[in-house]
């Protein structure tokens, strides 16, 4: 025989803290009672707040009288009943069960904090209270007969899951392990791919501005299954054939510094030597992408329409 399932200790805690009171900061002055205005209105309030304080207190007696009730009934009842003791629990602990439950604190929250009020000001949060609580008191009762999906699905998971531990055996741990250690590998190998391809893109465009190296760099860390397999084929060549690497200055070259300072950290990190070298390629790159430019103007035959516009 099966061993019988337990439920979830959580299930059986009655909430019973209050909010905190929220501290509204308003630039409008609230109208000044008179001492008639508030004389008249504090049984009003009183008998108010008694409504909402007696409707809560009976809905927190209900809950902990069928918690306590399973409670201890629980491992004398059948497979069945059990799950109908499931169900019951789980209604308490619903979304809507708890939104009317909050409500209701929230409310017992304001009169408290809320003591000289009028008889109009009394009234009118009394209407809203009496037509809020019949909505929300009318949502629990349609999920008491509609157990939310949520709730179940979760719950299922749940057992199953403990069902697989019930059952597992050492070589599902060994296989959970080595899973976990293979996703945490995964995650670091990406990570350290996607940040070295980012760097070499970045070194490349050295003749751009800093915003457009940062976009590179972001962008080939984002996109590294697209841009990496370049990279790192010139890492793989450049092992095997010796044949040089794209250009490398620094791992997020930012500014330049000249040769004779001191390497710091800072400096490997974010800088790059400013050599006439350098200054040589980015001016050749510079000249490239300006031909570049020039012929596709030509192709498309718009320069001598420019020239003979500029020459009318």
């Amino acid at each position: 025989m099966s061993e019988p399932s337990k439920p979830n200790p959580a299930d059986f805690v009655v909430d019973e803290s209050m909010p905190r009171y929220p501290i509204s900061l308003s630039f409008t002055s609230k109208p000044v009672l008179s001492d008639q205005e508030v004389a008249a209105g504090k049984p009003l309030r009183l008998a108010a707040r008694k409504k909402v304080s007696d409707e809560y207190n009976k809905l927190i007696k209900h809950e902990k009288d069928e918690k306590n009730y399973i409670k201890q009934n629980w491992s004398k009842e059948t497979d069945e009943r059990r799950k109908s003791f499931q169900y019951v629990l789980d209604s308490k602990n619903s979304k809507a069960n708890k939104t009317l439950m909050a409500y209701l604190k929230t409310e017992l929250v304001w009169w408290d904090n809320n003591i000289e009020l009028s008889p109009r000001q009394v009234n009118e949060r009394d209407i809203k209270y009496d037509e809020t609580v019949k909505k929300l008191m009318e949502d629990v009762r349609i999920r008491s007969y509609t157990p939310e999906a949520p709730d179940t699905s979760a719950r299922d998971e749940e057992e199953a899951r403990r069902e697989k531990l019930r059952n597992a055996t050492i070589y599902d741990d060994i296989g959970d392990s080595l899973y976990t250690l293979a996703t945490w590998m995964f995650f670091l190998v990406y990570v350290i791919v996607g940040l070295r391809c980012a760097s070499f893109a970045t070194n490349e465009y050295l003749h751009k501005p800093v915003p457009y190296r940062i976009l590179i760099f972001a962008y080939t860390f984002l996109f590294v299954p697209i841009f990496g397999p370049y990279y790192l084929w010139k890492n793989i060549e450049s092992y095997i054939w010796n044949t040089p690497l794209p250009p490398y200055e620094g791992f997020f070259p930012l500014y330049p510094y000249d040769k004779s300072e001191p390497l710091t950290l800072n400096r490997r990190l974010y800088g790059y030597i400013d050599s006439p070298e350098l200054q040589a390629r980015i001016a050749a790159k510079i000249k490239q992408e300006i031909e570049a430019k020039d012929a596709a103007v030509v192709s498309k035959g718009l320069r001598a329409k420019i020239i003979e516009e500029h020459s009318a």
